[in-house]
């Protein structure tokens, strides 16, 4: 039980990733069409790669138990699983604040991976999709969701990071 208290990175990252995993219930992004003035709300669970960006948030979850209840180096490979999980849900959120359509252009390709069986197809409609935005046809903006998950990326980076160092022995 005291090794549960005393492991404040731990929790960060538990914390972090739970935030993560939150997250993909909230709009990401929301993509225009300008042409027909029609827009989309695309949260992060109905996809594949807000599936992804969720199961490394519970990834993260996971990892935080382990480093946690570990002792010794076992809560450095978690630690370091951990920071993988955290990471990519960072990352996606960096993506979706900094390039808003590059993670929209995501999120629609790998839908299309997904559903399509035609391998030429899917080159000429990721193709399209990527001109649709280089002309101006589609934008997009960023949701909620993405600072949400944004933020949790980084709680759990930070819990990670504070896990790895060394644990200051009980005082008697």
């Amino acid at each position: 039980m005291d090794r549960i208290k005393r492991n404040p990175g731990g929790w960060g990252l538990v914390l972090g990733g739970a935030v993560g995993l939150v997250s993909i219930f909230f709009v990401w992004l929301v993509v225009t069409n300008t042409a027909a003035d029609v827009s989309s709300r695309l949260r992060g669970v109905g996809t594949i790669t807000g599936q992804t960006i969720g199961f490394s948030g519970l990834l993260a979850m996971i990892a935080g138990l382990g480093v946690i209840a570990s002792t010794g180096s076992g809560r450095i490979w978690w630690g370091l699983l951990g920071l993988l999980g955290a990471g990519i849900v960072l990352l996606a959120g960096l993506v979706a604040i900094f390039s808003p359509e590059t993670l929209a252009q995501n999120f629609a390709t790998n839908e299309l991976v997904a559903t399509m069986k035609l391998n030429g197809a899917y080159t000429s409609a990721s193709e399209a999709i990527k001109s649709g935005f280089d002309s101006g046809a589609l934008s997009a903006r960023l949701g909620i969701g993405a600072i949400i998950g944004l933020v949790g990326g980084l709680l759990g980076i930070l819990g990670a990071i504070y896990g790895f160092r060394k644990k200051r022995p009980e005082a008697d």
